[in-house]
């Protein structure tokens, strides 16, 4: 997984949602989203703040299963 392709993941439409282990240190967040080329990933990421501004640092990162996609995209057409 390249640094663009989470990148490019971010820019565009993103689902979000907090991420239930245990955040005593920070708060991180799962993220559902496509990168340039459509292809779904699977980011878990967290935010830092760094000279004043909000930045997002990915912690994991991968390009998410057929039968992942297919569940993400049933549940999304149930809603």
């Amino acid at each position: 997984m390249t640094r663009e392709a989470i990148e490019t993941a971010f820019a565009g439409e993103i689902a979000f949602f907090d991420d239930p282990f245990d955040g005593s240190v920070e708060a991180r967040y799962r993220a559902i989203a496509e990168d340039g080329s459509g292809r779904k990933l699977f980011v878990v990421f967290c935010f830092r703040v760094r000279d004043g501004a909000m930045l997002v640092r990915p912690i994991s990162a991968r390009y998410m299963h057929a039968e992942e996609v297919e569940d993400y995209d049933r549940r999304n057409e149930e809603t």
